[in-house]
């Protein structure tokens, strides 16, 4: 039970999740180990749990997006954080590059516009957007 020391601390819960088949077993254990902590090591005090975020959300695999929709469809939204975190190819290259955010040329795309302006695609389902740090910073 992993989870213990920092569900035992905490008042509110978002939970990321993969949208694996893997990850969707877990749904059910994490909430026993909520219920468990509130009952047993809280006093009875509740943890607020805000809901599962769909993590490292892979756009283009037909699987991901099945499971979403279950995700959606079974649990409801009291189940569901509102928003999707994106994998993009982007963030792992430029980390590599040791490059700000998506400034760099993707294989075969051409690189972000300078300033704020954004690509019709970049809000694909994209609930947070990692801030660039300024030009001329080491990371």
């Amino acid at each position: 039970m992993g989870n213990f020391a920092a569900l035992l601390v905490t008042d509110l819960v978002i939970s990321p999740i993969d949208l694996e088949d893997y990850s969707l077993l877990g749904i059910g254990k994490l909430r026993k180990q909520i219920k468990l902590v509130e009952d047993q090591a809280r006093g009875g005090r509740r943890i607020d749990f805000l809901g599962l975020l769909p993590s490292r959300f892979v756009s283009t695999s037909p699987r991901q997006r099945e499971n979403l929709k279950t995700l959606l469809t079974q649990g409801g939204t009291s189940l569901m954080f509102e928003g999707v975190l994106t994998q993009r190819q982007g963030y792992a290259e430029a980390v590599s590059l040791k490059a700000p955010g998506l400034d760099h040329q993707e294989e075969g795309r051409p690189g972000r516009r300078q300033g704020n302006s954004r690509r019709a695609d970049d809000n694909q389902g994209a609930a947070f957007r990692p801030p660039s740090p300024p030009r001329g910073s080491t990371p």
